[in-house]
């Protein structure tokens, strides 16, 4: 497990680097610093929910944002059902929302793929193992997305 959470962290830090780099200026220059918010992330599609350990790592290590996760990896959402909840300063939130989503989205898109391809063997006796498909440094986190 801590193999992956190397990873994680250093794709994570990557695309926060990449995404939110010294701030986000829109947030900090329209929004009070004391504003508190609430918000919440929900399943656009039916699906297999992948990711969470990424977004629980965000939240955890750059924000003093209070959340709840609702439904965990692996478990199935159906459209329009809350996966989080959080409640903390609005400026947080805006700045990581967009990093969260991208991680949720591309994740549970692998998996919920992958589960499509599961369900279509099950009665053969064949057994989906893994893929080879994956994106250079998110080789790990996309493979977990996988039964």
């Amino acid at each position: 497990m801590q193999n992956i959470m190397d990873d994680l962290k250093t794709i994570v830090e990557l695309a926060i680097k990449e995404d939110v780099g010294r701030g986000d200026i829109t947030s900090i220059l329209t929004i009070a610093s004391e504003q508190m918010s609430e918000g919440k992330i929900i399943a656009k599609a039916d699906g297999i929910i992948s990711g969470m350990m990424v977004v629980d790592y965000i939240l955890r290590a750059h924000t003093s944002i209070e959340y709840t996760i609702l439904i965990k990896d692996g478990e199935f959402a159906t459209r329009g059902e809350t996966v989080l909840r959080m409640k903390g300063s609005a400026i947080e939130i805006l700045t990581y929302e967009r990093i969260m989503l991208n991680f949720l989205q591309h994740l549970s898109g692998i998996a919920t793929y992958t589960n499509q391809f599961v369900l279509t063997v099950i009665n053969y006796g064949v057994k989906i193992l893994d893929t080879r498909k994956t994106l250079p440094g998110m080789r790990k986190l996309e493979k977990k997305s996988c039964p």
